[in-house]
């Protein structure tokens, strides 16, 4: 039988998502669980292995955000919803923004508080400037990022606390939930296609080695960052996979024995969810079983997509 993984980045007030719109409300949050859970039974990812004759659902977050911990896991709780953390590790217990947070930041900044660098990376608008500064080399992307911070994160934060990477006591509160479990998300969250395939290799090494110094148990899952047709390559999942993790995608399809067979090279696939899906949700519920029965002809149309988008 079928499962879907779904992928969730925020839970918070969505006019506080930015344009990247990866932020739904609580009670959409809710909704969302709670119609999904009429259908299908939620397991941990864990189990998504195993065989099953029920349909089956997985919960997942992308990122570390703190609403995660505030916001999103209360009401798992109340649920009894396992669900598992992918944490990009290099911005948990810092004063950095995500990637997205921090060019929202600069795009709303008054133009004298920006350094030449910041400026340029915002010549073309918001979506050119989050692309140059998540292919950006590591050194010069931890730069932009500090300097992003400095202009930035006290305003986004003083609109909305949750905004922000959690710290490593947060993670750990997390992950003391009996039904939360923690994974790697890289450590800087850039766009693997950008990487060379032993860089992007590292990044997902790093980050779990992160985890396992922290003495924080984690699945052996990985989550790909972005997720896309474009962002994720054959040749690095079968490197992931000789390292026993599986990779995970955002390719919108069930976890199925024909997605496994015709998805598979690249990982699991997953739906992530922000508030364009919840506004659709009983189409895409409808759809799913559809596509994934015809993966091909799903995927020829996500290429197809991500080109009208420009790559």
């Amino acid at each position: 039988m079928d499962t879907l993984v779904l992928c969730f980045h925020r839970v918070a007030d969505p006019a506080h998502g930015g344009r990247s719109r990866l932020a739904i409300s609580p009670d959409d949050f809710a909704a969302v669980l709670d119609r999904v859970g009429r259908a299908r039974e939620f397991v941990p990812l864990e189990d998504l292995a195993s065989a099953s004759s029920t349909p089956r659902a997985v919960v997942t977050f992308d990122d570390g955000y703190l609403d995660n911990l505030s916001l999103a896991l209360p009401i798992l709780e109340a649920r009894g919803i396992p669900a598992t953390f992918f944490l990009s590790t290099g911005f948990i217990d810092t004063d950095l923004l995500f990637p997205p947070d921090a060019l929202d930041g600069l795009s709303n900044a008054p133009p004298g508080s920006l350094t030449d660098e910041l400026r340029a990376l915002l010549t073309d608008g918001y979506w050119q400037g989050l692309e140059r500064l998540v292919q950006s080399p590591t050194e010069r992307y931890w730069r932009l990022l500090k300097s992003a911070r400095d202009v930035a994160r006290e305003s986004l934060l003083a609109e909305d606390p949750t905004r922000r990477p959690m710290t490593l006591s947060e993670v750990r509160q997390l992950a003391a939930s009996p039904g939360a479990t923690l994974g790697p998300h890289t450590v800087s969250h850039r766009r693997l296609s950008a990487l060379s395939t032993q860089e992007a290799l590292r990044e997902m090494e790093d980050s779990a080695r992160w985890l396992a110094k922290k003495s924080l148990a984690h699945v052996s899952y990985f989550a790909y960052p972005f997720g896309q047709i474009g962002d994720i390559s054959a040749e690095l999942s079968r490197e992931i996979r000789a390292r026993s993790y599986e990779p995970l995608t955002t390719l919108p399809a069930t976890a199925t024995a024909i997605t496994r067979l015709r998805l598979g090279k690249w990982g699991t696939p997953r739906l992530s969810i922000g508030p364009l899906e919840v506004e659709r949700l009983g189409l895409l519920l409808r759809l799913l079983p559809v596509v994934s029965a015809l993966p091909r002809t799903w995927l020829r149309l996500l290429i197809a997509r991500r080109g009208m988008l420009g790559g």
